[in-house]
């Protein structure tokens, strides 16, 4: 009997005979399914990947609050320069510079007291505690830009 496929001739009983040897060495070795845990090991290990979660989170907790701190003295940073730059700033401008630098520093202290908050978050409290963070550090950003600008208008 010949076939019009000779390489598939040799190689198919070929390739069955991997196949065979393959699902047979798998069928001898337990999975990790398989192989029986004791209860003090599942428990020890839950310990170790908490205290992991544990750690990762108070490690990246403590890098972000680190990089808002910076951010947030860069804002300082650019309210003090509106403050100078009112100072020569005469009747009606003046009044209304200092009312706009009042609002970003009232902004400014809630948005350090929404950092404190986060800062002293659990772990279940974080995620939220970092939104309302972000939604109050994003609207200074915001005045202080807009305030920026203002300042920076010729008077009429």
């Amino acid at each position: 009997m010949t076939s019009k496929h000779p390489v598939l001739t040799v190689a198919l009983p070929l390739l069955m005979l991997l196949a065979g040897c393959s699902q047979t060495d798998q069928a001898d070795k337990p999975s990790k399914a398989e192989v029986p845990v004791t209860a003090r090991e599942a428990q020890e290990q839950s310990l170790k990947t908490a205290a992991a979660a544990k750690d990762y989170l108070a490690e990246s907790k403590e890098e972000f609050v680190a990089a808002m701190e910076r951010k947030l003295k860069q804002l300082d940073s650019m309210i003090s320069e509106l403050t100078q730059q009112s100072a020569s700033y005469q009747n009606d401008t003046k009044a209304q510079a200092e009312k706009t630098l009042a609002a970003l520093r009232e902004q400014r202290s809630a948005v350090d007291a929404k950092l404190q908050q986060m800062k002293k978050a659990s772990a279940e409290a974080w995620h939220e505690a970092k939104a309302s963070f972000f939604s109050a550090m994003g609207e200074l950003e915001k005045a202080c830009e807009s305030a920026k600008s203002k300042f920076n208008q010729p008077s009429p």
